[in-house]
């Protein structure tokens, strides 16, 4: 029990968040909401994306004002995504360019679960791209870690910026994913009244991703 206590606070730091004793777990988000995805890449994703924090807003646009209260990071991408702006959204930072595919509000994009469950379909979708030009390989993963920072132009960019902020991207998820133990991150505690204080996780309209993704642990580890 006390190593498991000690490799969760280790996660819980990773991730940036506090560790409140009962709180939901971001690897418990994780395991229910995109069950398609290895925990572990998910994880990682999550932790470079938004450091757990489940009301994350980055514009791509202009440069992002301090939204210190999660009503200030909602009404804020509310705003820029009606005047067409390109935002990423929640704890998996799902950009607001899915939202209208995925039949979802800025409001619901922003519910724990169903944004784990978008962006990992986001990643998913990466993944079948890359696998299609490099097969099932762990390249293919890192390509696939490439386009869900830049999108799958990313790859045949002639832009040097890009292919530069892509490939530190993808090698920033790896080096997480492979420095994470397989235990529970602890989600902020605010989580579990971001259902009723946001939205309801969206599950008649979801579509689920094909399986695929399975790296970064092997038999259920």
């Amino acid at each position: 029990m006390k190593q498991l206590a000690i490799a969760a606070a280790l996660v819980a730091a990773m991730l940036g968040v506090a560790a409140p004793a009962r709180a939901a777990t971001v690897s418990d988000l994780v395991q229910r909401c995109a069950p398609h995805v290895a925990p572990r890449t998910a994880l990682a994703i999550i932790s470079v994306e938004s450091g757990g924090r489940w009301w994350a807003v980055n514009d791509n646009d202009r440069p992002t004002p301090r939204l210190a209260t999660p009503a200030d990071a909602i009404a804020y991408a509310r705003r820029r995504v009606a005047e067409g702006g390109s935002i990423d959204i929640g704890i998996a930072q799902l950009n607001s360019a899915h939202l209208a595919t995925m039949h979802l509000t800025v409001d619901e994009a922003f519910e724990p679960c169903t944004n784990i469950a978008m962006g990992m379909s986001v990643l998913q979708d990466a993944w079948g791209r890359s696998v299609r030009n490099w097969g099932a390989t762990r390249y293919a993963l890192f390509k696939a870690f490439e386009a869900y920072n830049g999108g799958p132009g990313a790859w045949t960019s002639g832009s040097a910026s890009l292919q530069k902020r892509v490939e530190g991207y993808a090698n920033t998820v790896w080096s997480r994913a492979e420095a994470l133990p397989f235990v529970g991150a602890v989600a902020p505690a605010s989580e579990a009244r971001v259902v009723a204080a946001v939205a309801r996780p969206v599950q008649s309209r979801r579509r689920r991703p094909p399986h695929g993704v399975q790296v970064f642990f092997q038999g259920g580890e």
